[in-house]
């Protein structure tokens, strides 16, 4: 990752200023983070994950260095432990409600298929808001609309995926 160059404009002048990524980790520090992330997370049936995933993160983003600062990761494993037992719940309640009565299960996928957009970018919202560059939080405002018309056509249009992603991108809603 060393060597990748970012410009920005000097303030009121036309001269530009350069700043170089760096990446300062090892493969061996990360083996040594993911080993005890797998074993914790079988031993402890999968609840380890949420601390594992902040283990991972604040490692990649204290190594990563943008004009002689880190990048920081400001989660903590409670928040995506409440977000994953919300899921859990909701998945198991499907389940039950789904043996009761199969035609909930195909209302489920419908409304699925229109949540998933929402799904998606509200995690990337909190992975966004929970990094950190020189203590400014990052963060975006999404177009859900635009969001759930680009899925609805991925779902609907037979594999043409190409097509979509090319229209879906054409116009950035950020």
């Amino acid at each position: 990752m060393d060597g990748d160059t970012f410009s920005r404009q000097n303030s009121g002048k036309d001269s530009k200023i350069n700043e170089t990524m760096e990446f300062t980790g090892t493969g061996t520090e990360y083996f040594k983070i993911w080993i005890v992330n797998i074993l914790l997370t079988i031993l402890t049936l999968g609840i380890y994950n949420a601390w594992a995933k902040v283990r991972t993160k604040t490692y990649f983003y204290r190594n990563t260095h943008l004009a002689g600062s880190s990048f920081k990761y400001l989660a903590t494993p409670w928040m995506i432990l409440k977000g994953q037992i919300i899921a859990a719940v909701f998945f198991i309640t499907v389940a039950v409600l789904t043996q009761v009565s199969p035609l909930f299960g195909i209302v489920f996928l419908l409304v699925l298929v229109i949540l998933i957009p929402w799904v998606i970018v509200r995690s990337l919202m909190f992975n966004a808001y929970n990094s950190a560059y020189r203590n400014i939080r990052f963060g975006f405002k999404p177009a859900y609309g635009r969001i759930l018309y680009c899925h609805l056509w991925m779902v609907f249009s037979n594999g043409y995926y190409v097509r979509v992603i090319i229209t879906c991108m054409d116009t950035p809603t950020i």
